[in-house]
């Protein structure tokens, strides 16, 4: 059977078509052929919440080179883990997850974030893949507000905005402070400027989010070594100094306390 991707199937939607196909079609073979070739941002979400597959275009949309990159990702918080106003947007208060558990209604209208954190409205629809727990993405960027570079967006970004970037991007150990003003198209004087009137600095948000992870996966039970790899830590060492500076004790330290306790 041969499948004409590149064209839309009449006047239905991807989605629709995709959620069909996917009836007759194995899901290895539908995954690798119909989400990497529509032109449409799509992905597949699975039981758990997280991104099974994405494609190219989904990539492009929120502004990711690689779209391999959103593989494993939860797909509420890459999409948008804070409200506008730079507060945290719980998942179950998000319409997208309620409808691929079947709460709600399949489709609607959400604000969605670039990795960059810039803000555009977009259009998305969910279908359910028969015989698998697995949900079907699609949504459809907004002209009406694209997603823009503030350099040429005439306005610098907020601090609310730069608070969210960091807290969706502090577990890459290439996270600083001059890329984080890079990646908005500021100096890094003027990142600093942007930040200083919360009373903040890049490099103390960066480390705070940081540490704060790594205590609470300390908490959990995750050994010093790999807790300041998950957090973000790049050395060992500059983990240990940080967390003793900030919290009186070394990381080992505070394991065996907070585990003698449990």
């Amino acid at each position: 059977m041969r499948i004409e991707l590149r064209k839309r199937p009449g006047n239905r939607g991807v989605t629709e078509w995709c959620h069909d196909w996917a009836v007759t079609s194995a899901p290895d073979r539908w995954l690798s052929t119909v989400v990497d070739t529509v032109w449409q941002p799509l992905w597949v979400i699975g039981a758990d919440g997280a991104i099974e597959y994405a494609n190219e275009a989904a990539g492009r949309a929120l502004g990711i080179s690689d779209h391999a990159d959103l593989h494993g990702r939860s797909s509420h918080d890459t999409l948008h883990a804070f409200h506008l106003n730079g507060t945290p947007y719980p998942a179950e208060e998000c319409p997208i997850v309620q409808a691929a558990r079947g709460h709600r209604k399949a489709s609607g209208t959400e604000t969605f974030a670039t990795a960059a954190g810039h803000r555009f409205t977009a259009q998305w629809r969910i279908s359910a893949l028969p015989g698998h727990q697995l949900r079907l993405l699609a949504f459809h960027p907004q002209r009406s507000a694209p997603p823009m570079p503030s350099s040429e967006a005439g306005a610098l970004p907020s601090v609310a905005v730069l608070r969210e970037q960091v807290a969706r991007s502090f577990r890459d150990p290439d996270l600083t402070p001059r890329r984080l003003a890079h990646d908005n198209h500021i100096s890094l004087r003027t990142l600093q400027a942007i930040l200083a009137r919360a009373h903040a600095s890049p490099a103390a948000l960066i480390r705070r989010h940081r540490l704060d992870h790594a205590r609470d996966l300390l908490r959990s039970g995750v050994p010093p070594r790999a807790a300041a790899v998950e957090a973000g830590f790049s050395e060992p060492d500059t983990f240990t100094r940080a967390f003793r500076r900030e919290f009186g004790v070394t990381p080992a330290t505070y394991a065996r306390q907070v585990g003698s306790g449990r």
